[in-house]
């Protein structure tokens, strides 16, 4: 390889590099530790970068005319108050959430994507996601990736698998185990409460499907579990539920 030839190379090399590290800090994905002043670099944000702060709010012919001023105004504030300080990841989620409101998803998407990519254990947003594939986009394998990531995140988190078991109930993955599976996976991850909420589901989901002897099992440990929460309205519910059993 003759020397003009590599001298070529290497300048496309270094632009390639320099074009990149320039996108890189135009997204955010570039930054330098406060200590060290080592450069540090966050490949999810260049796919994902800090939304812009200077959308507008276009409403719907539906959403009322009076009421219309007072959001635009919070929107705003929200915005403002975002530039000065965009770490601030409870006011990035409740702007999500005002454009959701007037069906911006697009803008509310780009939020919950720049918070996952700056924070990977940021479940909410994970969850966000999953909901909007599912429920919106249609896009089940996509919205499963979500949840799944929302799962890993935060393996607590309810929504999560009753979303989930919905989704494969209905819509995807139908004729599997998957429905019942991903209960049976919360059962072990939620709150005492929440646990007793997924019972009751799995027991009645088997019942609906005639697999009498696991509806027995499951709502006979919602029943032991609504009791030791003290919970005696749901205890009588699903009593009447193990009567209709034979």
């Amino acid at each position: 390889m003759n020397t003009k030839r590599i001298a070529l190379i290497s300048v496309v090399f270094v632009a390639i590099v320099g074009g990149f590290f320039a996108l890189a800090w135009q997204r955010g994905a570039l930054s330098f530790d406060q200590k060290t002043k080592m450069p540090r670099l966050n490949i999810a944000l260049i796919s994902a970068p800090k939304p812009s702060l200077d959308r507008e709010i276009t409403f719907p012919a539906a959403f009322p005319e009076d009421s219309r001023e007072a959001f635009k105004q919070k929107v705003e504030t929200l915005q403002a108050d975002l530039k000065e300080h965009p770490e601030d990841g409870t006011k990035w989620l409740t702007l999500a959430i005002y454009y959701k409101t007037v069906g911006d998803y697009e803008g509310a998407i780009q939020i919950w994507k720049y918070l996952v990519a700056v924070n990977s254990k940021d479940a909410v947003s994970f969850h966000n996601l999953g909901e909007y594939y599912f429920h919106y986009a249609r896009d089940y394998a996509t919205a499963e990736k979500y949840y799944r990531r929302s799962i890993a995140a935060f393996p607590a988190m309810s929504f999560n698998y009753t979303d989930l078991f919905d989704m494969y109930r209905y819509d995807y993955k139908k004729d599997t185990t998957a429905a019942a599976d991903i209960l049976k996976e919360g059962i072990d991850s939620v709150t005492a409460q929440e646990k007793v909420d997924l019972q009751l589901a799995l027991g009645s989901y088997y019942a609906e499907k005639g697999n009498t002897e696991d509806a027995k099992i499951y709502l006979t440990q919602a029943l032991a579990g609504a009791k030791s929460l003290g919970n005696s309205a749901l205890a009588a519910q699903i009593d009447k539920l193990l009567a209709t059993l034979k």
